[in-house]
């Protein structure tokens, strides 16, 4: 190739990049001022492993809650490691929280990008497949809600991975199998879904008629199967509530799966009433969204079948999307039928499909204005819907009020809406949500757990400990319960029962900052300094301070 070809290569090489990423800023730029929201205060604001990198090691062996306990059962060490850089430049300013969500869902864009590029050789395929992809309104769930990072960093790792992959392929180097081995293993600490891995290197060898390179191939399978089974021995998290539907069948969850299909390729084109929760359902074999997606699926997967060898690019993107919703379907009990952040890796096949028809339209000369038009309308229309779609994740407030218009018998966002009313002192209201949710689920132990922060407000401490009481009832190992019961009884002036609870909480965990703080503070006022210093030191060796820790309870 001579120069000016290259330098061309290069000019279009640059500015697809640089759409891609200022469609991505503009798409998110709405999101960037969005507070924590429900699990953020879990995994962000009240973890204390994210405060310093020396928990690592406790972080690599816990769920996802860490020094919280097991109320958890996802097992992602890469997302917490990830907060942990946010707080050492934001500290608890969601702001930048937000903007590293965004930068990162624009790297994955880009990686998306770079895989077309490798894998078709077609600068306008792989532009158009990444631009749409990265305005994609079913994206704000995994972007702008930032305990949904998980979802962005395992895609980033897993598409650096198959890129190196088929580099490793056509040129075999020691240093592209390391890259590919360790991008795949960060991909697996990040978030559980990209055991499909193999898979789809298997379906691009299939379809593009591409040798196996077997060590590499070997490697990655040999990664997941180890993963699956840690995952199911050492690292199997468990929470006290049982899930809905690990008391259900395979034939009982089926309907839901083609349910869900339905609704997925329905929102990938029409991206509208976008919320969280959809719910723990079971469907009848009669409904007509079960056919729907059953016959729908059938025939995407014949015409992917039938077209391999005709028509490679939409029988992989076609092949892709159902290959990456497999560990998502409900097939295996998991905690839903659907979530619109589930669809993060599978679109990278509806992207990779709406791409290759707009290209193919814009190489023909009589219709390159209409597909051009085309194309800005796509592009435009989802870029608005994001952008719109952000406010979502605006504030506590807003997202319960939201989320409840299309789930209005959820117990969880009855007992969040309160949450949010106490941090907002309307303490009325919190006490009618958490009613609310105690009376749709009376086993749910965060509703009482709200109950009792309203009354601790208020100062009625005596209420206060009596709900704190019965969230523990429900959840014997609910830290935070026990927590505001030792303050209770410390604003009481019992400062020997605080300090009775305070060492049960770390005979349950002793990971939990806030027990050692408050043992501090509470043999200090007793003047028994040996003690107070006793407590100070264990504190230390987890990697904090009685400063960092006060300023954490003003900071909430």
């Amino acid at each position: 190739m001579n120069q000016d070809g290259l330098y061309s290569i290069k000019l279009t090489t640059f500015f697809s990049i640089l759409l891609i990423i200022l469609l991505g800023l503009f798409a998110y730029s709405s999101s960037i001022n969005g507070k924590f929201v429900w699990d953020d205060n879990n995994l962000v604001v009240h973890n204390d492993d994210i405060k310093t990198f020396k928990t690592i090691p406790g972080v690599l062996q816990s769920n996802i809650a860490g020094s919280l306990g097991n109320i958890y059962k996802s097992y992602r060490p890469l997302q917490i490691i990830s907060y942990m850089l946010d707080y050492k430049i934001w500290g608890y300013n969601a702001f930048g929280y937000h903007l590293s969500s965004s930068l990162l869902h624009i790297l994955v864009a880009l990686s998306i990008y770079w895989l077309l590029r490798v894998i078709f050789d077609d600068w306008v395929i792989s532009f158009l497949c990444a631009a749409i992809y990265v305005v994609l309104p079913i994206h704000t769930e995994a972007v702008s809600y930032i305990s949904g990072r998980a979802d962005s960093l395992a895609a980033l790792f897993m598409l650096l991975s198959f890129i190196f992959y088929i580099k490793y392929e056509r040129k075999t180097n020691i240093v592209l199998f390391v890259i590919s081995m360790t991008s795949y293993m960060l991909a697996l600490l990040s978030r559980e879904n990209v055991i499909i891995f193999p898979i789809l290197l298997l379906i691009y060898s299939y379809i593009f008629v591409k040798p196996i390179k077997k060590k590499l191939f070997f490697g990655i399978s040999l990664l997941s199967m180890a993963y699956i089974a840690l995952r199911f021995t050492i690292f199997k998290f468990e929470i006290l509530s049982t899930d809905f539907y690990s008391f259900t069948t395979i034939w009982q969850r089926l309907p839901g799966v083609f349910v869900a299909i339905t609704s997925y390729i329905k929102l990938l084109f029409i991206p509208v009433d976008l919320h969280m929760e959809y719910g723990k359902k079971l469907f009848s074999y009669i409904n007509p969204l079960f056919w729907l997606g059953l016959i729908v699926s059938i025939l995407l997967l014949y015409y992917a079948w039938t077209n391999r060898r005709k028509n490679k690019i939409v029988s992989f993107s076609i092949l892709w999307f159902y290959a990456c919703l497999i560990p998502q379907l409900n097939l295996y009990p998991i905690n839903a039928y659907m979530a619109e952040h589930w669809l993060y890796l599978p679109s990278v096949g509806f992207a990779i499909v709406v791409g290759y028809y707009l290209r193919y339209w814009w190489r023909r000369d009589a219709f390159r204005a209409i597909a051009f038009a085309v194309i800005l309308l796509i592009i435009g229309t989802y870029s608005l819907l994001t952008l719109k779609q952000n406010e979502y994740w605006a504030n506590a407030t807003v997202f319960c009020k939201r989320t409840l218009k299309y789930s209005p018998d959820n117990y969880k966002i009855y007992s969040l809406l309160a949450n949010a009313y106490i941090r907002e002192q309307k303490y009325d209201e919190a006490i009618t949500a958490c009613q609310k949710s105690i009376k749709l689920n009376p086993g749910y132990p965060y509703s009482y757990f709200n109950l009792g922060l309203a009354y601790m407000d208020l100062k009625e401490y005596d209420n206060a400990i009596k709900y704190f009481q019965i969230s523990i009832t429900k959840n014997p190992k609910f830290i935070n319960a026990y927590n505001n019961m030792a303050v209770c009884y410390f604003e009481k002036g019992n400062i020997d029962i605080a300090i009775k609870i305070s060492k049960e909480i770390i005979q349950i965990n002793p990971r939990y900052t806030r027990a050692y703080y408050n043992l501090v503070m509470l043999y200090s006022i007793k003047g028994e300094t040996s003690e107070a210093d006793k407590y100070e030191k264990k504190l230390e060796k987890l990697g904090h301070t009685i400063a960092e820790e006060a300023f954490k309870i003003n900071a909430e």
